[in-house]
């Protein structure tokens, strides 16, 4: 009953013909001749293989940052550009003549800046003067202080001597005079010195909002200070309006360079939209440049071996001939609402430029570790496209095949790994499956 359902199960999903050895129907004189292969251990990691399409990993759309004319042209649709390289120019006549009129500002300003720091050195220069000034002025002050306190304290002897007698009115008189022209003197010098200090003294600095140092260097240079404050002020003012327009003037130049559209990535150019003439502004897609540098393919896979997979897992990626390593880069986290798979995106680097976006590539993915599995050759497998759920082959004894369900870990190029089913050393078919069935009698070849 057993041989018999499965049988059954077999020709309803493969339609295999059983005319060829039909013993209960026909006689024959001998086997179906078959080739056969031995199912045996070798080290392997488990892969998951499918089909991907390949597609670019990074896009660019490039727009101008001003509106212009189109100047000039220098790459097409399909042509390969690398990074920095100039695909157009932009109109920019207008832009440089503000740039001129910029410079020129900017020569201005400089030279206010130059007038202002001569201002300003003089008036400090000035200022120390000042203090310097204010220095002799008090050493005069002070001499003829002296001078006045000596002539007074003679006037007072002199002035003791006339009351007994001692001395005449007219040298009294003549001594008073002498000490009423020193106090005459230093007054004068007093008068000099207050005018001198004016803004240069210790109330002034209390005014300005500073504590009187004690260290007369430092008291002099803070005198220096609150008196150059406003010229100060006018270089700041100057140096801020030279800072202005030396920025204004980089503008210009930013602009200016931004009128030569150049490539921002390595690739092709997928599509020019402009012609020479042209009028483009920051809503204007001049060209689409696709990266060619690396890929991705595209590949969804079924959903219970999706688990399997994760970010990062090694790829290989296989074109007609060519061999393309990778890794698994983006895992999607929803899955298709019709089939049930989910998509992933393997990074694969193309430095070489042979895989071509929009074509099919086979790949497989590593989803585990190397060890010793048990395989057959693929040929050996008989199953549904792209499904190995109810996979099946023709086991060889005593000249006869059987039909044994396997259950299929992963599928390489050349090969089927089995989790059960067989066991190592099982013979198994490889030619004419489409002739044998169940018991069937055959011939090794």
């Amino acid at each position: 009953m057993r041989n018999i359902l499965i049988m059954i199960l077999f020709a309803s999903f493969f339609s295999l013909p059983f005319s060829a050895c039909r013993r209960r129907e026909e006689k024959v004189e001998k086997g179906v001749e078959i080739s056969t292969a031995v199912a045996s251990r070798e080290i392997a990691a488990p892969v998951i293989s499918a089909f991907g399409s390949i597609v670019y990993k990074a896009k660019a759309d490039v727009y101008p940052t001003s509106t212009s004319n189109v100047k000039a042209l220098f790459a097409d649709k399909g042509m390969s550009v690398n990074k920095g390289d100039l695909l157009a120019l932009l109109d920019d006549a207008k832009l440089q003549v503000q740039l001129r009129q910029a410079e020129s500002d900017v020569q201005s300003k400089k030279a206010l800046v130059a007038l202002a720091k001569a201002q300003f050195d003089e008036g400090c220069q000035n200022a120390r003067k000042t203090i310097l000034s204010i220095d002799r002025i008090q050493c005069a002050v002070d001499q003829k202080k002296k001078e006045f306190d000596n002539l007074k304290r003679i006037y007072n002897n002199k002035l003791k001597l006339h009351v007994i007698g001692g001395l005449s009115d007219e040298e009294l008189q003549s001594i008073k005079m002498n000490m009423d022209s020193a106090g005459n003197a230093l007054e004068q010098a007093l008068l000099e010195l207050r005018t001198a200090q004016v803004g240069f003294s210790e109330s002034d600095i209390n005014t300005a909002g500073y504590t009187v140092p004690a260290d007369k260097k430092e008291y002099e240079e803070l005198l220096v200070k609150i008196n150059t404050a406003t010229l100060k002020a006018q270089l700041e003012a100057a140096g801020a309006e030279l800072e202005a327009a030396q920025s204004q003037m980089e503008n210009i130049k930013l602009y200016l360079e931004e009128t030569k559209i150049k490539s921002p990535i390595d690739g092709i150019v997928a599509e020019r939209y402009v012609d020479i003439g042209e009028k483009a502004d920051a809503e204007t897609r001049l060209f689409t440049l696709f990266s060619t540098e690396s890929v991705y393919v595209s590949v969804t896979v079924n959903a219970l071996r999706f688990n399997d997979i994760s970010e990062g897992c090694a790829a290989t990626v296989r074109l007609g001939n060519e061999v393309h390593n990778g890794f698994v880069e983006q895992v999607s986290p929803y899955a298709d609402a019709k089939t049930g798979g989910r998509m992933l995106k393997i990074a694969v680097d193309n430095k070489d430029k042979t895989l071509i976006p929009g074509l099919f590539a086979e790949v497989s993915i590593t989803v585990g570790e190397k060890q010793l599995r048990l395989s057959v050759p693929k040929e050996a497998v008989l199953h549904k496209q792209d499904d190995y759920s109810d996979a099946v082959l023709f086991l060889v004894r005593d000249g006869h095949v059987f039909l044994q369900k396997v259950d299929v870990d992963f599928v390489t190029d050349s090969k089927i790994f089995l989790h059960k089913g067989l066991k190592e050393g099982d013979v198994v078919a490889i030619s004419r499956l489409g002739h044998l069935s169940d018991g069937c009698e055959v011939v090794v070849r």
